[in-house]
């Protein structure tokens, strides 16, 4: 079975899931093309026609502080781009496109007749 398959089997099985995640798509759409269009209304017209750009938010800060406010912002862009790079590279085996996602998932039938097999009181 192939993992197109799987997915569409288990939202079959979902299909309310499946509905909110079309509504949280839509207004994360809608809310995506207002604020879209909300910053460039606040762009003022000669933006890209300025010579001199104007000064940062951090320029009327102490110049140390503003050496480290901005190296801590590109720092944290750094940890997110090497954490995006890493997350691509070291896939979750369940998501692999070479093996169905059916083959991880667990029912509480399968959990249950193995509780009490390890020869605990408790799981």
């Amino acid at each position: 079975m192939s993992l197109v398959t799987s997915l569409l089997d288990w939202f079959k099985d979902h299909d309310e899931v499946l509905g909110w995640l079309i509504g949280a798509s839509i207004l994360m759409l809608v809310i995506s093309v207002a604020a879209v269009g909300w910053v460039i209304i606040r762009v003022p017209a000669d933006y890209f026609a300025k010579e001199d750009p104007e000064e940062g938010q951090w320029a009327h800060r102490h110049p140390l502080i503003r050496f480290a406010l901005i190296a801590g912002k590109n720092l944290l862009g750094l940890v997110l781009v090497a954490a995006g790079i890493l997350m691509l590279v070291l896939r979750d085996k369940a998501f692999s496109p070479s093996s169905p996602v059916s083959s991880y998932s667990t029912s509480r039938a399968d959990i249950a007749s193995s509780c009490g097999s390890c020869g605990a009181d408790q799981c």
